[in-house]
């Protein structure tokens, strides 16, 4: 987790209704003001969890980091936030050594080995599917152009 401090702090209204859901006692503006405030901020972003208020920071002139509400006390408030997780690697644009490969959609390829031949009368893709289930092992495979260009081919069936 990760806690993100919002410049400004919050005012007393805010922290009431961050530590208690408690929006007693203020008026129909505020309490609007302050919801809307509460909302913006834990929908700040991904992987937001909840706000936390902190120490009381003293007066402040700056409005409220939360609702936008005039000077006044401010308590230190921010949110906790799961770290992302690192992006996948892009998917590969080329064929490593263990997809199967082809040139001419008949003769396929692994390790630099041929491991399959596709009949003419024979589905290619159903013969590619039927060879994967065979092994238990589900690679990828790609078409390689006469230019050379490798293409993934699409096995989902649709």
């Amino acid at each position: 987790m990760e806690y993100i401090e919002l410049s400004g702090g919050a005012c007393s209204d805010c922290v009431q209704a961050i530590s208690n859901d408690d929006y007693s006692g203020m008026s129909d503006a505020v309490e609007g003001q302050v919801r809307a405030g509460v909302t913006r901020v834990t929908e700040r972003g991904t992987g937001v969890t909840g706000l936390v208020v902190g120490v009381e920071k003293g007066f402040s002139r700056e409005p409220c980091a939360v609702c936008g509400g005039l000077a006044g006390d401010r308590h230190e408030v921010g949110y906790l936030r799961e770290e992302e997780e690192e992006a996948d690697e892009p998917e590969a644009d080329e064929p490593d050594e263990d997809d199967l490969v082809t040139s001419d959609d008949r003769n396929f390829y692994q390790y630099g080995k041929r491991v399959l031949v596709v009949d003419e009368e024979e589905d290619r893709d159903d013969a590619i599917r039927a060879y994967m289930d065979r092994e238990q092992f589900w690679p990828d495979a790609w078409s390689i152009s006469d230019h050379g260009n490798a293409h993934r081919i699409d096995l989902s069936g649709k």
